[in-house]
């Protein structure tokens, strides 16, 4: 009931709107780091059962959205509440967008007494702007817990959209079985039960929905966007069996990650380098390719080949991708993962004793010879509880560890089961009301309820430093000094990026104050002071001779600390926008060369010419390359963006067009030539620093923005 429950107050958060930036609060290493300890997702694979583990994740998400918007349930087993946020991407710190909001919170999101009609109101609710990429570090599946883990975490989508796309799988798949392995006994020996290509296009259905906005913005196609992603932000690990495709015998388990996994040390002991599977490059796969290769259950789907090497199902003896996930994170971390949350696709019944003798004959009999299916059952209903036992001692005192897994009804569906054909609505019917059941039992009630507590506090830790923005947000950054830059690339990929900028290109200097000596006012922290001793000034006079003779800036900018966050606040855009008002410079630019241009040749008319600018018309050819990918970069805006843009690319053309009138036809072929029906495309190379280290979380931070357009995919 509505008086039963606590909100917070509209309070302000404890450390204010300046980022906390220092090496201890955006390192991987450093055990006081809230980045430090990372959060793990598992999915198990269960065929169309993965829909019960979404379900479980919506209550999830429904509780962490309660505790985010500052609403405490009486059933709650802490009752603190946090300071109201509106989106799991919000932050504190970027004053360009409100953290808190004064509208009412949505009726239903507002928590019951009673925990049955809680669980109730959990499915009558749409959390559309909590994402569980914001809450964990690495999202692993098997199977459809792959295609689960691919959604959640490689697309970034809410758990509703994910639901919905399951939807799709199931009509175009499960709903749609060959004839001959579908009502002749045997004869999915032969051939599998559904045809490949179905699964194929329900995947690239799903892409193209799903990432609409990416290939857009890329020009790339469903088929060929890659399963490789930005490394800052939430990682997917999708779990297969693999072998060479020359050599069926030896099958292994296979990571397809969207990261980078160094080789090991070959210092390191053999034993130690055995347990790293696969390491090497992100994987490029197309996402539909990687999503066959992990559901490639035998007799339902052909092994799908990619490159030198042919997959099936990861649900062989992987099942349960908890403990292959555990052991791929701690590989590449110093700390020990924080959290681990397990959800499983049903517990199967255990047989009653007896029941093998009289049930295996009947099996066999309405299966026939298919020993493939046999080995497949078996080998799920067995290694995912033991995964799961195994996972809980090795973490016992290391870690908080959650298993979620339905237990009754679920787990002896069939992997294809979807009735009726078309929308599969009995099915999903009996799938949630079995989970709804789970879900009202108390003790499960208070393992997620500890687990989303847990999530939103590392959350809101990590949402206060600096490095929160390139893991959870979409944005770049400009450089505010307008015209001071008018001829440089200013788009940087990051805060601190610009932030280096505004030293080397603007002269900005921070006003470090020493605080625990009255004799000296201020101190020089740049890198090379750093590097051999801080020097200490009593006068500000001092410091700038220092300044000027030491790192050779005679024009200083002094800003303090909040002055400097402000103007890099100034330089922030949305990632969509920023590629918009870089299209814009560039149309002028190349308007102002092509006046400049006609200006060179003017008094030239009925003689034949050659182009002597070389310059001019060099410019001219870089920055038609430019302009065509700005507008395939930004395809994705909306349609008043669109039209503004064709305004200005119309304009372009029609003063060109008024300044051939009088030229003659030699120029008029010259000028044809560098018009904007010529436009290239290639790739924006924006210009910006060089030579910056790289960040924490082990990708480059300095380098300036530039879009990361899809290289050749591997053929699969």
């Amino acid at each position: 009931m509505l008086a039963s429950s606590t909100r917070a107050a509209d309070g302000v958060e404890d450390d204010g709107v300046l980022p906390a930036c220092t090496r201890v609060h955006v390192s991987d290493s450093n055990e006081r780091s809230p980045w430090s300890r990372k959060m793990i997702l598992a999915f198990d694979g269960g065929g169309i059962k993965g829909y019960s583990s979404l379900l479980i994740m919506k209550r999830l998400m429904v509780l962490i959205e309660r505790l985010e918007r500052g609403l405490v349930s009486p059933l709650d087993p802490e009752q603190t509440p946090f300071p109201r946020h509106d989106s799991s991407e919000a932050y504190a710190w970027n004053t360009s967008a409100a953290v808190r909001s004064k509208e009412p919170l949505p009726e239903g999101l507002w928590p019951a007494d009673d925990l049955a009609e809680d669980v109730e109101r959990t499915f009558a609710y749409a959390c559309t702007r909590f994402k569980p990429h914001h809450y964990f570090d690495y999202m692993a599946g098997t199977s459809t817990g792959g295609l689960s883990a691919i959604m959640l975490g490689r697309m970034e989508l809410n758990v509703e959209d994910a639901l919905a796309h399951y939807q799709t799988v199931g009509d175009q798949v499960f709903g749609k079985p060959r004839f001959f392995p579908s009502h002749v006994r045997g004869s999915n020996v032969m051939q599998s039960k559904y045809a490949a290509r179905q699964m194929e296009q329900a995947l690239q259905e799903v892409t193209e929905q799903a990432l609409k906005e990416e290939l857009k913005q890329w020009k790339t196609t469903a088929h060929d966007v890659p399963f490789e992603s930005d490394a800052n932000r939430c990682r997917t690990i999708v779990v297969a069996l693999g072998a060479k495709a020359t050599n069926r015998v030896s099958w292994q388990p296979y990571l397809f990650r969207s990261y980078n996994h160094p080789h090991p040390s070959p210092l390191a002991h053999q034993e130690h380098n055995k347990s790293h599977k696969n390491p090497g490059q992100a994987h490029r796969h197309p996402i539909w390719c990687v999503a066959r290769a992990t559901s490639a259950a035998p007799t339902f789907f052909e092994p799908q080949r990619a490159g030198d090497f042919i997959f099936k199902d990861g649900g062989l003896g992987q099942n349960n991708p908890s403990h292959l996930a555990w052991d791929e994170v701690v590989q590449l971390h110093e700390q020990t993962p924080a959290l681990l949350l397990s959800i499983g696709t049903g517990k199967a019944a255990e047989p009653a004793p007896g029941a093998a003798k009289a049930w295996l004959p009947r099996f066999l009999e309405r299966l026939g010879d298919n020993l493939h299916l046999i080995e497949l059952l078996q080998k799920i209903a067995t290694s995912t509880e033991t995964t799961h036992e195994t996972v809980r001692d090795i973490l016992e005192g290391k870690a908080a560890y959650f298993r979620l897994n339905v237990t009754h009804g679920v787990g002896d569906m069939a992997l294809d089961a979807w009735a009726p054909k078309q929308g599969g609505s009995s099915t999903r019917a009996a799938i949630l009301a079995h989970t709804k059941v789970y879900l009202r039992r108390a003790d499960v009630d208070a393992s997620l309820r500890r687990c989303a507590r847990t999530l939103v506090a590392a959350r809101r830790q990590r949402a206060r430093t600096l490095r929160w923005e390139r893991f959870a947000a979409r944005v770049a950054y400009y450089c505010p000094e307008i015209p001071a830059c008018s001829k440089q690339g200013r788009m940087f990929s990051s805060r601190d990026a610009l932030r280096r900028h505004a030293l080397e290109a603007h002269s900005f200097v921070r006003e470090t104050r020493v605080r625990n000596d009255a004799r000296v006012r201020l101190a020089c922290v740049l890198d090379e002071c750093c590097s051999e001793g801080v020097h200490v000034f009593a006068e500000l006079g001092e410091y700038q001779k220092h300044l000027a003779q030491r790192h050779g800036i005679s024009e200083v900018r002094f800003a303090d600390r909040a002055e400097l966050e402000g103007w890099l606040d100034r330089g922030r855009w949305p990632l969509r926008e920023a590629f918009l008002r870089r299209e814009t410079e560039l149309l002028q630019a190349r308007e102002a060369a092509l006046a400049g241009l006609a200006a060179s040749k003017a008094g030239t008319a009925g003689k034949e010419l050659e182009l002597r600018d070389e310059s001019v018309s060099a410019k001219l050819s870089v920055l038609d390359g430019v302009v065509g990918t700005a507008e395939d970069a930004t395809a994705g805006a909306n349609v008043s963006s669109s039209t503004w843009r064709r305004k200005l690319s119309q304009k372009t053309k029609t003063k060109t067009t008024r300044r051939r009138k009088n030229s003659s036809p030699h120029r008029d072929r010259e000028r044809e030539e560098l018009s904007d029906d010529k436009v290239g495309g290639r790739p924006v190379e924006a210009e910006g620093e060089e030579g910056e280290g790289k960040g924490e979380g082990g990708e480059d931070e300095g380098a300036p923005l530039k879009p990361q357009v899809p290289r050749a995919r591997k053929t699969c």
